[in-house]
């Protein structure tokens, strides 16, 4: 079940877990500058004693790393950050589900109306990626012979759609499923997309997100 970002950080007990998410996730959202520690500690509604205490693990498994800037402690990814990110969120969504912006939740709204139209639908969905990784996906979407892996980004920063694009390519690497990816960055994709995935990887624009469902619909 999904949660909203306010639900989740008012949750009265956090597991060790869902902190290092939390942290990691603010970190990547920042992006490459970082973001500074006092407003860590308030993204992630940590005092600065028990912040302390995580960035500390962190920062000794060189998934983040802190600099001095202007005489501010600024914090940003380090060698290890990405790997972090992704299996903290594998592991956040196995066991407390998928958190989805509103928009998210409209878009998954809409899409279960194929269900109507013989479309079988599985939401957060696992599959093996490169290197034998599990993945876990938005969606799988199957009729027939027709299969799509789902990924889902909309109303998020651009490093963290840059971040869902990422999981889907390693979701689709060892798959001969092709690939649907929502945004309402599609801009941003236009040149980015590898040659050897336009052929498996469909970018379909959220806006509006009123005629979604339409959209979805006329790629089969």
């Amino acid at each position: 079940m999904a949660m909203s970002e306010g639900e989740y950080l008012s949750r009265k007990y956090r597991s060790d877990v869902e902190i290092f998410y939390e942290i990691v996730r603010a970190v990547v959202a920042a992006g490459e500058r970082g973001i500074k520690k006092t407003h860590l500690m308030y993204r992630t509604n940590l005092n600065s004693k028990m912040l302390a205490k995580y960035l500390d693990v962190l920062i000794k498994a060189k998934a983040l790393e802190e600099l001095e800037y202007r005489k501010e402690k600024i914090i940003r990814l380090g060698p290890n950050g990405m790997l972090a990110y992704v299996s903290l969120e594998n592991i956040n969504r196995v066991f407390y589900g998928a958190r989805r912006t509103d928009e998210e939740s409209f878009v998954i709204e809409q899409l279960n109306k194929l269900k109507d139209e013989g479309w079988t639908i599985e939401w957060d969905f696992t599959v093996i990626g490169r290197l034998e990784v599990p993945i876990l996906v938005d969606g799988f979407l199957s009729k027939g012979e027709k299969k799509y892996l789902l990924q889902i980004a909309v109303n998020r920063t651009e490093v963290e759609t840059k971040i869902a694009l990422l999981n889907l390519y390693l979701s689709l690497a060892d798959t001969s499923v092709k690939g649907i990816f929502i945004t309402d960055l599609v801009d941003m994709f236009k040149d980015v997309i590898s040659p050897a995935f336009q052929d498996r990887l469909i970018v379909i624009s959220a806006k509006p997100l009123e005629g979604i469902l339409e959209r979805v619909k006329a790629i089969q």
